[in-house]
């Protein structure tokens, strides 16, 4: 049974970034499998509701395809979508979803738990975080130009990653000046993106 970690986010829409991010804890950690999470609603950004949720599942699945093209390497990822999210609707909570996750896969061991470092600030806001921490392991990605400390008492595996960019809103708002992003995604992404005109307006 594979090693599996959990990996949320908006991927509105998916891109480059979050593929290798994929390709560096794969080849980083023990996790093999990857189950991506789209969020509905971010508990710290409930002013921000991201868009087209049929789509951005669309553009995983893409993305997936992809993947192995990008890192043909990498022979053992498996990678696979759960927008549980996105059914439940209103503010995500990240415990929950584990709970979820436990319910519906098979685990070996403790559920890893992808984050980027620029979230560590926050974790102790975060719903049930006592709880959630003695159901996960951490694995947490370099985010910032010049780190950040890990609260003492939290086990963590620190994953140094040298794409610092986060891409989805420059993507967004190079769309909607019809300026060219082609270089934030991967082909075929770019193509759905395009085709279905998203993010213009």
């Amino acid at each position: 049974m594979l090693a599996t970690a959990l990996f949320g986010g908006s991927f509105d829409p998916v891109h480059l970034g979050h593929l290798h991010l994929l390709h560096t804890v794969y080849n980083s950690t023990r996790y093999k499998k990857f189950i991506l999470v789209p969020v509905a609603t971010n508990n710290f950004k409930r002013d921000i509701t991201p868009s087209y949720p049929k789509d951005r599942i669309a553009m995983l699945k893409i993305a997936i395809k992809e993947y192995k093209k990008i890192y043909p390497e990498d022979t053992e990822i498996e990678l696979v979508i759960e927008d549980c999210e996105i059914k439940r609707g209103g503010v995500s909570y990240t415990y929950d979803t584990v709970e979820t996750i436990y319910k519906n896969y098979e685990i070996s061991g403790k559920l890893g738990l992808v984050m980027g470092d620029d979230l560590v600030p926050t974790l102790h806001k975060w719903y049930r975080f006592s709880d959630l921490i003695k159901k996960v392991d951490l694995v947490v990605c370099r985010r910032e130009e010049s780190g950040i400390e890990i609260p003492e008492g939290i086990d963590f595996h620190y994953v140094t990653n040298d794409i610092l960019v986060d891409a989805s809103s420059s993507i967004r708002a190079l769309a909607k000046e019809n300026k060219d992003f082609s270089a934030f995604l991967s082909k075929d992404v770019y193509n759905y993106v395009k085709e279905q005109g998203l993010y213009r307006s």
